[in-house]
């Protein structure tokens, strides 16, 4: 119930972030709505510097290029590399999904509950893995900075499939050595945390 609560709060102080701070898209102003005007405004909001002639100049390419007659799904199939990009582009999605972050998610009470941590405890530790996939967005965005986001979504992918090997040897063999009891809780924050810094921001 807490868990939910929090959900339910943290959903809603997005929601009112959304509708009172977040601007609108300037790629939308410009290109969808044709408010060249707004769009212009917004990024001077968003940039420091003063000068922003190339993001204009690529708007307006793109503007460009809506207006001009796009190729149909059958064409797009026909080319080589966009059915390369989608089968790259599903094969991801389908990798994020099938990696088990909605299970460790769903049964984190439970599993914490079976290491021997009490029901209340259980329940503040299911709500710190919430914060902790938060406060992992805080920290991928200066590291995509100093590395590439191929490179952290393949160390996060790396370190994932290495938590998981380790949580199920742990919950495995949890009943012949005590210690394997707070292992499995630090390879479950450690999955959560590794999983929202690369793979859960693939599509972000």
């Amino acid at each position: 119930e807490l868990l939910f609560v929090f959900i339910a709060g943290s959903i809603l102080l997005g929601l009112l972030g959304l509708i009172w701070a977040a601007p609108e898209s300037p790629v939308f102003l410009y290109v969808m709505a044709k408010k060249e005007g707004e769009a212009v405004k917004v990024l001077s909001s968003l940039r420091t510097a003063e000068n922003f002639s190339e993001e204009i100049a690529g708007l307006k390419e793109a503007a460009k290029a809506r207006e001009m007659s796009s190729p149909g799904l059958l064409q797009l199939l026909r080319r080589p590399s966009f059915r390369s990009g989608l089968l790259a582009l599903c094969v991801l999605h389908g990798g994020q999904q099938l990696v088990g972050i909605n299970a460790i998610n769903y049964y984190s009470t439970k599993t914490f509950r079976g290491v021997g941590l009490s029901a209340l405890v259980a329940q503040y530790s299911s709500i710190g893995c919430s914060v902790l996939s938060t406060c992992s967005i805080f920290v991928s965005i200066p590291l995509i900075k100093k590395v590439t986001k191929r490179k952290l979504t393949l160390a996060s992918a790396g370190v994932t499939i290495l938590c998981l090997l380790l949580l199920t040897a742990s919950m495995t063999f949890k009943e012949s050595a005590g210690w394997l009891n707070w292992a499995t809780i630090l390879f479950i924050v450690l999955f959560v945390f590794c999983f929202n810094l690369g793979i859960g921001k693939l599509f972000c």
